[in-house]
């Protein structure tokens, strides 16, 4: 068949995705797109004040984001029965305009996304007939209180992610009752500068804490003692100066930590007594040196990001050799590095990814990058010196190695004057030169 008759067939059947049946409950709401052949409804950005009542009711995923919605009337949902995800993010929703019954039909719902909003006051009732919900996102509200048990009927979630922000009143330990979540993502302010001692008592399940920007000054020892099951914990953008040294002693199955961007001045002894660590992330914060001894005990490390350390100007021959197991190493960021120990990657033959983007190296041995592991690099934005000690580096980069370079065309020369902005890769061999001699 020829495709001129094949072209008002293919018509039809876009017409029929993209159109629903007007009549009865299966119609489509007005500015919406709905699609016959799966169950979506998107009235995304569409100004809507108000949620339609005329809802297909075989819809599983249904997306009002980003439009003018002030509440959520009662049992507008009644029928919903089939509705898997919901998301509400970026209206003017507030705690008075949800009741008991706003969400009364949505025995099925497993995601509710709620972020962005008016909401100040998280009530115990908003969420009473959700009890198969599984992720919550109250990210980007100015939530001020949480009522006791305010998660109650929430007895399968599993994730939630919350802002908030009362430098006055502490977050009450019964807000977090929630024996089945596993990933738990918390920011905002709080006062006193510390986490509430037995907020997260109940969270037996949890494996992910996230802690982002609430200016923390300091952890009680028994934060995280009943979170036996607990993988990764992380308390970036905080003023942490230190830890207890015995924070993680009920924690033999965690795998991850990350303090990037606080105040240490060194690797705390905390995390140094996790021995079965293999993630660690600890860019950002004003260490004065890192030498061999900061990673004593981390003998299993598998991932070190320590990007943007003011005090790392070298990385000597030995600084590597408590963490024979490395594999992803992150030195991005650090504006005064400019040496690497020609020997240094000698004691990590495991490492399969190196970034030094954005460092201050003017040359590099050729050893950095002959480990047997090794497959991905990125070395850009440093002040490159197209000197004979280079001229490796851009047979290296124009070759068919199995190492893969990032980013090649932000490796440039930096000096001599006369090749500098010039792309490394594209400087001719005959261009390299010592004291004015040709290499």
């Amino acid at each position: 068949m020829r495709l001129g008759t094949r072209l008002p067939t293919v018509l039809l059947l876009v017409s029929a995705v993209l159109c629903q049946d007007k009549a009865g409950p299966h119609r489509c709401p007005p500015r919406c797109l709905c699609y016959k052949f799966l169950p979506h409804v998107s009235c995304r950005r569409k100004n809507i004040r108000e949620i339609s009542p005329h809802l297909p009711q075989s819809t599983k995923q249904l997306d009002y984001s980003n439009n003018n919605i002030k509440s959520v009337p009662d049992f507008i949902f009644s029928k919903m029965d089939r509705l898997e995800e919901l998301n509400l993010n970026k209206n003017m929703l507030t705690e008075g305009g949800i009741t008991q019954f706003s969400f009364l039909g949505l025995y099925n719902l497993g995601k509710l996304y709620l972020a962005n909003n008016d909401f100040g006051v998280i009530s115990r009732s908003m969420f009473q007939h959700l009890s198969r919900l599984k992720y919550l996102d109250l990210a980007g509200n100015r939530i001020y209180s949480v009522e006791l048990d305010a998660f109650y009927y929430l007895r399968n979630l599993q994730s939630l992610v919350m802002k908030y922000d009362n430098p006055r009143a502490p977050l009450p330990s019964s807000a977090l009752h929630i024996t089945t979540l596993r990933l738990l993502r918390l920011y905002g302010r709080m006062p006193q500068k510390t986490v509430p001692r037995g907020l997260f008592a109940y969270l037996y399940n949890v494996e992910y804490i996230e802690l982002f920007d609430m200016s923390i000054r300091r952890v009680d020892r028994d934060l995280i003692y009943g979170s036996q099951k607990l993988w990764g914990i992380s308390m970036d953008m905080n003023k942490l100066r230190d830890l207890p040294e015995d924070l993680f002693r009920y924690n033999k199955n965690l795998k991850s930590i990350s303090l990037s961007f606080n105040r240490f001045r060194d690797i705390p002894m905390a995390v140094k007594r996790v021995t079965w660590l293999e993630n660690l992330y600890f860019n950002g914060n004003p260490v004065r040196m890192l030498t061999p001894q900061s990673f004593e005990g981390l003998g299993e490390l598998k991932l070190l990001h320590i990007g943007a350390i003011p005090g790392l100007v070298t990385i000597s021959r030995t600084f590597f050799l408590n963490v024979p197991n490395l594999e992803f190493l992150s030195l991005s960021g650090n504006r005064r590095l400019s040496k690497i120990h020609q020997d240094a990657m000698l004691y990590v033959p495991k490492l399969k990814m190196l970034s030094m983007d954005r460092c201050n190296l003017t040359s590099l041995d050729k050893s950095t990058l002959s480990g047997g592991y090794l497959r991905v690099v990125s070395m850009e934005n440093n002040p490159w010196s197209c000197d004979c000690g280079l001229k490796w580096l851009t047979e290296f980069l124009t070759g068919e190695e199995k190492v893969r370079v990032t980013s090649k065309e932000d490796i440039t020369c930096s000096k001599p004057k006369r090749l500098a902005g010039m792309k490394l890769e594209q400087v001719p061999p005959n261009e390299f030169i010592v004291a004015e001699s040709r290499c």
